[in-house]
């Protein structure tokens, strides 16, 4: 809704009571609403104790969304935080469910062919959610209601058995990358079709979540076996540890928030959430943690859409100044 409010005064700024026929001038302001302060917040599954919770970037207001069970084991969760939906991938039922943000409205929009659905990750330019299947051996995708399944990358027809396990995907640049449940190498192919298979980064341990920077040309990912969490350029060389060994016991699900350059990570027997800058090079803070059965495995962040533009008119009737206020309410 638009809320419109139309005052006058003179140029000089105090008010009139009269208005003059002489010539008119018509000015036009647009500027953007300064932004409040973002409220962007943490989600991340539990495979342990089958929730998924919500908390600030700071760890505070920590609340469970859902509640789903004994021996559902959430895995990957991606977050539409345009259409306000939370996906997640079940490997307890073998199911990839949707719901809305605050968890009401869950549905299942994939429950056949799967049998160990682990990370899910959203191209919301195409309209796709894509998964990796660790059992079964590929990379499929889905229209985001679940239908037109396809798969993308099938690992045995292409001769490579490894267990896809974590997903990341460049839509820019036409690739998915992935990591193997028990290898050190992370993957990449086409996006449009699964093709062009090659090795991007090897002599890893246990490799798990994946994350593209791709306007710094960087990739990142956390080491399970080796405690760490790590990047190197996307091109090659260049590889560095950034948080680790210590105090990191096995980290899984990570995720990059642009707008403070922090990495978030989750560390199932850790039993712990941590966060630090995405250059390294100081020490990295605990932000929740919990007593088993807690154990985050995945995590993804629900941004915050930015205020609508706004717009002044301002007209000169003479020795006066007419002005318009034009602001957007939600």
């Amino acid at each position: 809704m638009t809320a419109n409010r139309i005052g006058k005064s003179n140029l000089a700024g105090t008010p009139s009571r009269r208005s003059s026929s002489c010539g008119l001038a018509l000015l036009t302001l647009a500027f953007l609403a300064p932004s409040a302060a973002r409220a962007d917040d943490l989600f991340w599954t539990d495979n342990d104790d089958s929730r998924i919770y919500r908390s600030a970037l700071d760890g505070s207001n920590r609340q469970t969304v859902l509640s789903l069970g004994a021996g559902v084991d959430p895995r990957g969760i991606a977050i539409d935080s345009l259409s306000g939906h939370l996906y997640w991938a079940e490997n307890g039922t073998n199911r990839i469910r949707r719901a809305n943000l605050d968890g009401t409205g869950a549905v299942t929009i994939v429950a056949a062919n799967l049998a160990f659905p682990a990370d899910v990750e959203l191209d919301l330019a195409a309209g796709k959610i894509y998964w990796a299947d660790r059992d079964l051996d590929w990379i499929r995708r889905a229209n985001l209601d679940g239908t037109g399944v396809e798969t993308v990358v099938n690992l045995p027809a292409a001769g490579n058995t490894t267990a896809p396990y974590f997903l990341e995907l460049d839509p820019a640049g036409g690739k998915i990358y992935w990591s193997d449940f028990d290898s050190g190498i992370i993957h990449r192919a086409n996006l449009s079709d699964g093709s062009g298979i090659e090795n991007v980064v090897t002599g890893l341990d246990r490799v798990r979540d994946i994350v593209l920077d791709a306007a710094a040309g960087k990739l990142y990912w956390n080491d399970r076996d080796t405690h760490l969490v790590q990047r190197q350029n996307v091109g090659g060389g260049g590889r560095e540890t950034l948080y680790g060994p210590a105090g990191l016991v096995e980290p899984h699900g990570l995720v990059l928030h642009d707008a403070t350059n922090a990495l978030f990570w989750a560390d199932g027997e850790g039993r712990s959430i941590g966060s630090g800058g995405k250059n390294g090079g100081g020490p990295y803070a605990t932000i929740a943690n919990g007593a088993a059965p807690f154990h985050p495995w995945d995590i993804d962040i629900a941004l915050t859409p930015i205020p609508e533009p706004q717009s002044i008119v301002l007209a000169g009737l003479g020795g006066s100044l007419l002005w318009r206020f034009t602001r957007r309410r939600r």
